[in-house]
């Protein structure tokens, strides 16, 4: 593969070990710098990867870290724009961020856009779809084995933005990325329990796809639990029922499939574990690598991906906002209903 590439990191919080482990167990990658305005955490962090050139100020970093080729925000979603114009400033080539993409979908919209001019690669950190039983489910989906997929019902813990956009973004990867027709939705007015991902606090989502799926989603704090779920975090299932058998996948619990008669024909067990900030988590990484080598290969998580899971956010806000009316697509840019929560505190 050549020279390994160059991933910086701008914020070394807990989640970026994670991370940066993945990254390092490609074998593609070095990180030679890193930048963090607290003192111990970037002591921690530079330490435990033995990562010398350590900065309080990432702007100090992206000036005398030439030649970067992936800058990596471990921050919150509010503290997006100003690093991403200053890694394109100093040349990076590749930008990483963590889900949800922005807080309202003007700016999701303007990120995407800001690199699209730069010719930058955006990549928002959605390795859930990437992870084996969601992998299998995207699969016999695909291959017919489900027949023609009718209906989808799916159900996650924390309002749209907090993992709403994880669940919106495995819903339109497992049928295989059709367009978007319509959604119809309500949102109760009261901002979730996330303070950091604002958002409505229980939504329930209507939506039709191009190839004649109809989903629903209920997201929020009132979402339906998961039985033996380690923690309220993991109540993320998704069904689908197709013209020759259903299948299923619950997070932490792993991939199930029927047949027409109800008999189990197939399962595999969760990889959570090991692949969601591991396996996961290094084939996207893996990805940015190959797409930075090869300018005809699109990466599966590229903001302009994410932007579709993050528009059905914003159709929900604003087909609650406008009294239940159906959205229909493509969007406008008319309006930016999710800022009614996402710029309200918890």
């Amino acid at each position: 593969m050549g020279e390994k590439l160059k991933w910086a990191l701008i914020g070394c919080g807990p989640r970026s070990h994670d991370h940066v482990k993945a990254c390092l167990a490609t074998g593609l990658y070095e990180v030679p710098a890193i930048a963090d305005i607290d003192a111990a955490k970037v002591k921690e962090f530079g330490d435990a990867y033995d990562c010398t050139r350590r900065y309080s100020d990432y702007r100090q970093m992206l000036a005398q870290e030439r030649g970067l080729d992936v800058v990596h925000l471990v921050t919150l979603a509010s503290l997006r724009k100003a690093p991403i114009e200053a890694a394109i400033a100093a040349g990076t080539k590749a930008i990483v961020i963590e889900k949800p993409m922005a807080l309202d979908y003007a700016e999701a919209r303007g990120l995407v856009e800001t690199c699209q001019r730069a010719n930058v690669l955006l990549v928002v950190n959605h390795q859930i779809r990437l992870m084996k039983e969601w992998v299998r489910l995207r699969e016999r989906i695909a291959d017919g084995t489900l027949g023609q997929v009718t209906a989808m019902r799916a159900s996650v813990y924390g309002n749209l933005i907090s993992q709403g956009t994880h669940l919106f973004d495995l819903a339109w990867s497992v049928l295989g990325e059709p367009e978007i027709k319509w959604v119809f939705a309500g949102c109760e007015d009261r901002v979730g329990e996330v303070p950091q991902h604002p958002g409505p606090r229980n939504s329930l989502v209507l939506c039709e796809f191009g190839n004649g799926t109809r989903a629903t989603f209920a997201v929020g704090n009132d979402s339906p639990e998961t039985p033996n779920a380690r923690m309220v975090w993991m109540w993320f299932n998704m069904q689908v029922k197709g013209t020759k058998g259903s299948a299923e996948c619950q997070l932490d619990r792993g991939y199930y499939r029927w047949d027409l008669e109800g008999n189990l024909v197939e399962r595999l067990p969760s990889g959570w574990d090991d692949e969601c900030q591991g396996a996961a988590q290094a084939e996207l990484s893996t990805n940015v690598a190959r797409a930075l080598r090869d300018p005809n290969y699109k990466h599966p998580q590229r903001g302009e991906a994410a932007l579709v899971s993050f528009a059905l956010v914003e159709a929900a806000c604003r087909s609650a906002r406008n009294g239940g009316k159906t959205i229909h697509f493509p969007l406008d840019t008319s309006e930016n209903a999710l800022a009614h929560w996402s710029r309200q505190k918890a």
